[in-house]
């Protein structure tokens, strides 16, 4: 998936409202044109918004693939550009 618009999109997915838990999935290969948040080229986590990951994989050639001023919690998942924390 490409997004192109300039504004603060993810690639795949943009957390605008609400919360979202994501499990046993995978993302791959997901780019923004987003000049707002060039590193949400899988997902745009709004402020005040929440994305689990549990068990998931989001991958591919771009460097960062979340972004945004929310809070993005790891359950044994592997995120390119993320450091895992010891809970990961």
């Amino acid at each position: 998936n490409v997004a192109t618009a300039a504004a603060g999109v993810g690639g795949a997915v943009r957390l605008n409202s609400g919360n979202v838990f994501v499990s046993n999935s995978t993302f791959n290969n997901n780019t923004s044109a987003s000049t707002a948040l060039p590193n949400a080229n899988t997902f745009s986590v709004n402020a005040g918004r929440t994305l689990t990951l549990n068990n998931s994989n989001i991958w591919g050639a771009a460097a960062q693939h979340i972004d945004g001023a929310g809070t993005v919690v790891y359950n044994y998942s592997n995120v390119k550009g993320i450091t895992p924390t010891a809970t990961n």
